[in-house]
């Protein structure tokens, strides 16, 4: 394989065990000050939670956020893709494991 190409990522076999996560930016402000959202995508049901967000929060508002809505309802899941840049995925996954208390 050459630098460069895509690799397809792996068939999902179970729901909330593979997610990918996304941000949608520059939306109309809403009445409660959020433009932006935050999405979370089941990649085998294709079942999709947005949350309300805004385009300045860092990577431990969002694992917060993250393991307040997510975390609670569907458990930790085996995987998670993200278009993020590696420093925002890296810190993102540093502050949400320890929320779990792991080291």
């Amino acid at each position: 394989m050459s630098d460069g190409l895509y690799t397809p990522l792996p068939f999902a076999s179970a729901s909330w065990e593979d997610i990918g996560m996304d941000f949608i930016l520059e939306l109309p402000r809403t009445t409660r000050g959020f433009y932006s959202i935050f999405r979370v995508m089941d990649r085998f049901s294709k079942i999709t939670h947005f949350i309300s967000c805004h385009k300045v929060d860092d990577a431990n508002k969002i694992s917060r956020v993250f393991f307040r809505e997510m975390v609670r309802l569907h458990g930790l899941p085996k995987s998670i893709v993200s278009n993020r840049d590696s420093i925002f995925v890296g810190h993102f996954f540093r502050t949400l494991f320890e929320k779990l208390g792991t080291k």
